[in-house]
């Protein structure tokens, strides 16, 4: 008995139509929108990010040194901050500026957060509404130079709505302070 041939030509248009019922009910088209077997390749919505957060991310507050702090100790150890390292994203990052006649000269990273000291130095700010069980972590700095004004920033990821990532990278200022001279 002979085997019969196989008529590619009959089987490429059977395919064809199958995937692309396939590739139309994956992207969400329409039944009865004009194309093959009543489907549209057109997708019938945008991509989005979806609804914001309930509240946006409060970042991290700079609570010692104090903010607008003057006469700081150069040999400060750590900044401590109330908050926590979110990470939810990626990677939260702790900017110290030096200013030298309001320029900044010197820009130092840093991107590992470590528990704050117990007891928390003294004085340090509370952010508003804060009570007793707010947390604290640091970053640990070397030794600053004297009469030296120094600028404080975090630099985090945050939900932005911007397909596909749906989010954007966010700098704010935490604070500011001066050593002593």
């Amino acid at each position: 008995m002979k085997t019969p041939k196989l008529k590619p030509h009959r089987y490429v248009a059977f395919f064809w139509a199958l995937a692309t019922i396939a590739v139309s009910a994956c992207s969400g088209a329409n039944v009865g929108s004009g194309g093959i077997a009543g489907f549209s390749l057109k997708p019938s919505v945008a991509a989005t990010c979806g609804p914001p957060p309930p509240v946006p991310f409060q970042p991290l507050w700079l609570s010692y040194p104090e903010p607008r702090a003057r006469a700081v100790s150069q040999e400060v150890k750590e900044l401590v901050f109330a908050g926590w390292d979110t990470t939810f994203f990626g990677k939260d990052t702790v900017n110290l500026v030096r200013l030298n006649d309001g320029q900044p000269v010197a820009i130092l990273k840093f991107r590992t957060f470590v528990p704050a000291p117990s007891p928390l130095p003294s004085p340090h700010a509370t952010p508003p509404g804060g009570s007793g069980d707010i947390p604290y972590i640091a970053v640990n700095v070397p030794n600053l130079k004297r009469a030296t004004r120094y600028v404080v920033s975090y630099t985090f990821d945050d939900w932005g709505d911007k397909p596909p990532s749906c989010r954007t990278r966010v700098t704010r200022k935490l604070g500011a302070f001066t050593t002593r001279s």
